[in-house]
């Protein structure tokens, strides 16, 4: 599983996504946003699923005070300016990160092993 950190449209309509890792696939769809969680085959490196960055789903916090914890993401803030894009999140009690340390893992339950079972920490 990978973030979408950029993503750059080349010569040819293709769409080249720049990924947390430091690798970079190449696509020809243009439905995948920065934030954005791809799943990959491998050795392949082939997309298999796409999953969103948007209100409802779900997401592993991977850094700030409420690192490792699993929320539901409730409203996504831009920002002008300086400032980073906020994320509200929510699991037994609401709180806000930046979006940086925001990757979503799936839509109501994880697409990948989690410690706890997939259940957001009460």
């Amino acid at each position: 599983m990978c973030k979408i950190t950029d993503k750059t449209i080349l010569k040819g309509g293709n769409t080249q996504l720049n990924l947390h890792d430091g690798s970079n696939i190449v696509s020809d769809e243009y439905s995948y946003h920065s934030s954005d969680s791809v799943i990959l085959s491998l050795p392949e490196r082939k997309v298999v699923k796409h999953l969103t960055y948007k209100p409802g789903s779900l997401a592993l916090v991977i850094g700030g005070a409420h690192s490792g914890e699993l929320a539901t993401i409730e409203d996504i803030r831009k920002t002008r300016g300086a400032m980073p894009n906020m994320t509200s999140l929510h699991s037994s009690y609401g709180f806000e990160t930046i979006e940086d340390y925001v990757f979503v893992i799936g839509k109501g339950t994880p697409e990948i092993e989690t410690p706890n079972g997939g259940d957001v920490v009460d």
